[in-house]
């Protein structure tokens, strides 16, 4: 990523100084941050360079009225939420460049806030996957035998129907679920079992965590590594063309893809287009609130350190049993 900083002007003394500055903290970070997030950096950091260069702008260290025009051009191309994280990325660059942070110009913040009014900040939200659309998959999924009169399923089904419970039953992200190995699998009582999870975004430094696998979840995992003969390794492979597994682990973009189309065979609505690697995440924290579990067990369950992602997606629900919703039901009587 360190290599992406080109500048406009690279005779100038201190806009090197600043260039080294940036290029040493980030080759540092490499080896600090997860690779999720220095992913996003160089997304983030190449867009504005391709700005400026299209602009003939200074792109190291990135000035606040710079910023604001930029600002103006993304508004008109992003989602605010995208602009936000762009933004960020570029006051950790300058900060990285030992360099003002742009987040506290008090024009950049005007700029934002400008931003924020004329878009509005509500976003697209991914279709949540409920634990009866996972029971409406295991139906719709594979063929009943003629004779036995029990249901079959592909290599494939069986790996995409392992992974979309155990999503649901963990309420991890894509990412998180790919690097699941299957010696971190422990059985508890009553067919159940607890696996270990190295490593997510809410646990940068790898202290690991513990989620919750139901007896069913278990089965069709258990039947997953039987089939591809592991014991130690990545749970979830990926398969090749005519089906066979292959020893690598799921992308991100497969695991949405995944989830898509067994929400299209369902009947899921939109033909599975709505849905994405959060879906069973959503779903399992709107199933958890429907069942009055508190907020508190729902973000211990979700491994949500702050409080906002699960009340936002919950704010539908919450509308529907709140105070007005209990008023309403008792002056109707």
């Amino acid at each position: 990523m360190t290599t992406d900083l080109q500048l406009v002007d690279t005779n100038d003394p201190q806009v090197q100084k600043h260039v080294q500055a940036a290029k040493k903290w980030f080759a540092a970070a490499e080896q600090a941050y997860s690779p999720n997030t220095i992913a996003a950096y160089r997304f983030d950091i190449r867009l504005w360079l391709t700005w400026c260069r299209q602009e003939n702008k200074l792109s190291v260290p990135a000035t606040a009225e710079n910023v604001c025009q930029y600002i103006d051009y993304l508004a008109t191309r992003y989602k605010p939420a995208s602009i936000k994280r762009y933004v960020q990325s570029l006051n950790t660059m300058n900060l990285a460049a030992d360099a003002a942070p742009v987040l506290d110009d008090k024009f950049v913040k005007l700029h934002m806030r400008a931003m924020r009014r004329s878009k509005g900040v509500e976003q697209d939200q991914a279709r949540p996957i409920h634990y009866e659309d996972i029971e409406r998959i295991i139906s719709n999924t594979g063929w009943i035998d003629p004779i036995s009169r029990q249901r079959r399923f592909r290599t494939m089904d069986i790996r995409d129907l392992a992974l979309i419970m155990v999503a649901y039953d963990t309420m991890l992200r894509g990412s998180e679920l790919a690097r699941l190995r299957a010696e971190d699998i422990e059985p508890i009582d009553d067919g159940a079992a607890v696996i270990k999870v190295r490593r997510s975004k809410s646990d940068q430094e790898g202290e690991g965590d513990y989620k919750y696998l139901r007896p069913r979840t278990l089965q069709f995992v258990t039947k997953w590594l039987s089939l591809i003969k592991v014991r130690k390794g990545f749970i979830f492979w990926s398969l090749s063309s005519t089906g066979s597994p292959v020893n690598a682990p799921l992308s991100l973009q497969a695991v949405s893809l995944i989830y898509k189309k067994m929400m299209a065979q369902a009947g899921g609505q939109d033909a599975g287009e709505a849905y994405s690697s959060h879906s069973t995440r959503i779903g399992a924290c709107q199933d958890l609130h429907a069942e009055n579990v508190d907020l508190g067990r729902i973000m211990r369950a979700g491994s949500w350190k702050d409080p906002r992602m699960p009340v936002h997606y919950n704010r539908k629900a919450a509308a529907a049993s709140g105070g007005m919703a209990e008023l309403a039901r008792k002056q109707s009587k």
